[in-house]
């Protein structure tokens, strides 16, 4: 299982959502990972509006280099109950002992408040070193909601071992303001993680995830 695919879920809701930090390794022939994910967050970028999101995601292993994933998500925000439904699929095309590199897209289904990138392409680009230190790159292209223009984005995240436990940072760049840095820990003990994230919005303010692998 890949430790750092818990961040998959940990992304802004609503019309303004970050981008999602990706692994650049699919999973092996067979595997799967199931992941639930509570989320709290601002309505909107310089809003004190708070919304809550539960979502759902389940990941496949097809093939040597493929991986397919479908995710659920619901958010009820101050004035509407909000639902989104995401497909997609993960291609890695090359791999060795330290460097995992894929692409991937995903797109979605939705209704009420943005909740998950409705169309989404992507670069991820996974290291994994000799001291246990994981770092992710994601760049590529997404549109928020079929009306919303399509923007690049990039992303950067680590995942470094402390003390048996493992520490999560990372930052997220789109244009119009949507960018966050977020930080967390793994408070696991054995092989099912559980994560708590706080983060800050460039323009908005503190928000905390809480993500569990099931």
């Amino acid at each position: 299982m890949k430790s750092f695919c818990l961040i998959f879920l940990i992304a802004y809701t609503s019309a303004y959502s970050q981008p999602f930090l990706e692994s650049g390794k699919t999973l092996d022939v067979g595997d799967e990972f199931v992941e639930l994910s509570i989320l709290s967050n601002t309505a909107n970028p310089k809003s004190l509006s708070q919304f809550s999101q539960v979502q759902l995601q389940r990941q496949f292993g097809l093939g040597k280099k493929f991986e397919w994933r479908f995710a659920v998500a619901a958010a009820q925000s101050p004035h509407h109950n909000d639902f989104s439904l995401l497909t997609g699929l993960q291609f890695e095309f090359y791999r060795n002992s330290n460097w995992s590199t894929s692409i991937a897209s995903t797109t979605s289904i939705m209704d009420g408040n943005q909740i998950i990138p409705q169309n989404k392409l992507w670069v991820a680009v996974s290291n994994f070193s000799d001291q246990g230190i994981e770092t992710n790159i994601n760049f590529g292209f997404c549109q928020n909601t079929l009306s919303d223009p399509i923007q690049p984005f990039a992303a950067a995240g680590w995942v470094v071992p402390a003390r048996n436990k493992l520490i999560h940072f990372e930052t997220y760049f789109q244009p119009d303001g949507n960018s966050a840095i977020q930080i967390g820990i793994d408070l696991s003990k054995g092989d099912y993680q559980t994560l708590f994230m706080i983060g800050h919005g460039f323009s908005g303010p503190a928000f905390l995830s809480v993500v569990r692998a099931l």
